[in-house]
């Protein structure tokens, strides 16, 4: 099995468990229908799809950067959307604006990159989805 099989193999199971747990969330709040905590069971409900769906792309995603980390020999056969998202522990730093120190770093990491191979560091693996879940009771 090649690895782009591999990968499609593990995004399938991904979703295939995250079905289950939806089905296992659904029969349970069918069992609340009609009596006094449905209410309740359906707003408890709520946060648990957010995580399942939450945890499903954090992990597709991260499988994702992972395929192509190994797939991809050099930074330049990257799209422009990915190359920024690589280079995203070289630009944070120059949020602050760019003055002639900040631009000379920016412009020797991309020359320096063009080349090289890609590796995506261990923070940017790791999908920070800063979770957003609010809902009113």
């Amino acid at each position: 099995m090649d690895e782009l099989e591999l990968l499609l193999q593990e995004i399938a199971e991904n979703l295939e468990y995250r079905r289950l747990e939806f089905t296992k969330l659904r029969r349970m709040v069918l069992n609340y229908v009609g009596k006094p905590l449905e209410p309740t069971a359906v707003r408890m409900g709520i946060p648990m799809i957010y995580a399942e769906w939450e945890g499903y792309v954090r992990e597709v995603c991260q499988l994702y950067l992972e395929h192509v980390e190994s797939a991809v020999d050099y930074c330049k056969e990257l799209k422009p959307a990915l190359l920024g998202y690589l280079w995203t522990p070289v630009l944070r730093p120059l949020t602050g604006g760019l003055n002639s120190e900040r631009k000379k770093i920016l412009a020797e990491t991309i020359l320096s990159c063009l080349e090289g191979s890609v590796s995506f560091s261990d923070t940017e693996k790791a999908i920070e989805t800063k979770s957003n879940l609010n809902y009113e009771f």
